[in-house]
């Protein structure tokens, strides 16, 4: 469910279409952060909604999301992932 929320939304990105999508990535990230915390699947949602709140011109929560992502993927839990 996450990831077509996650597919969905980046349609709607790519077609500036930055309402529709905003929702939909949290949405996304939501169900992700209650079941999988630390998966990397959590980490692109949150790097995808980054990306939107950047071209949005919303730097700050950007920021706030990138850094987030960074600090999970820095994490323990995440040190198997593709490497």
């Amino acid at each position: 469910m996450a990831q077509s929320l996650n597919n969905l939304a980046e349609l709607y990105r790519e077609q500036n279409q930055y309402a529709q999508a905003e929702p939909l990535y949290k949405n996304a990230l939501g169900i992700l952060e209650k079941t999988v915390p630390n998966h990397p699947d959590v980490v692109v949602i949150m790097e995808n909604l980054a990306h939107l709140y950047a071209k949005m011109g919303r730097r700050k929560e950007a920021n706030r999301l990138f850094d987030r992502a960074a600090r999970i993927r820095a994490s323990p839990s995440s040190s198997g992932w593709g490497r």
